[in-house]
């Protein structure tokens, strides 16, 4: 009777052994599948042309900022400008930069005003100072680019009647 006893007892404890293991396992697997979803989730493409040694699609974390790509892109050609490009500002996924060649006149249209203009082209815009367009570049740098009008409205300084003036202004 003590024998039979025994040996349920040692299947018993078999039978959790092998749960506990079956468990770690699984554990184990859920952590590495979440693990690799957050790294697929954590990838950006952004689109690089313009005067950069080789323009592409590339593919980096989200954290990311725009020195990385340029790197990737193999660095600036010797005809860049390179002055109104902000290496330390993050980048947002799908977005298209454009290096231009020192001497090109750049004309901004429609948002790409408030997207890819300094603080200069932003004063040109009917009812946009000098602290204004600080503001609007500050909040972009920080951010990252403005994807409709209505998003310039976080921006200190801009409420719905001066955004109906500025929007007025660059949609003629």
């Amino acid at each position: 009777m003590t024998i039979r006893i025994k040996k349920e007892w040692i299947g018993m404890l078999l039978l959790i052994i092998i749960l506990s293991i079956l468990f770690v396992i699984n554990q184990e697997s859920d952590e590495v599948i979440e693990e690799v979803i957050v790294q697929e989730a954590s990838m950006i493409k952004v689109y690089i042309s313009g005067e950069v040694k080789i323009p592409g699609v590339y593919e980096v974390e989200s954290k990311d900022r725009l020195d990385v790509v340029i790197k990737l892109a193999g660095g600036f050609t010797e005809k860049a400008d390179t002055r109104g490009v902000n290496l330390a500002r993050l980048l947002k996924d799908g977005e298209m930069i454009v290096v231009y060649e020192q001497g090109d006149d750049v004309v901004y249209i429609g948002l790409d005003i408030f997207n890819y203009g300094d603080t200069t082209v932003l004063e040109s815009v009917e009812g946009i100072g000098e602290v204004l367009a600080k503001r609007i570049v500050d909040y972009r740098e920080s951010n990252g680019l403005y994807t409709t009008y209505e998003d310039l409205l976080v921006v200190d300084g801009i409420g719905a009647q001066k955004l109906k003036m500025i929007q007025s202004s660059v949609d003629d």
